[in-house]
């Protein structure tokens, strides 16, 4: 999961920044939501498959 990172230095601690996150806080807290919610499917998918990949390693050598 990549974070998003602010460009230089004091940036956090402007106004505008401090402005912007109050606007932007809850529509990303509903896409994090989301996007963990994916990580986690894709997790279990990526599990799964390497289950059935190890199977077929056995099966086949």
């Amino acid at each position: 999961m990549e974070m998003i990172k602010v460009q230089g230095h004091g940036a956090e601690h402007s106004i505008s920044y401090w402005f912007w996150k109050l606007k932007k806080s809850k529509m990303v807290k509903v896409k994090s939501r989301m996007e963990t919610r994916a990580m986690r499917m894709k997790e279990k998918t990526q599990v799964i498959e390497n289950k059935i990949i190890h199977f077929f390693f056995r099966e086949l050598f």
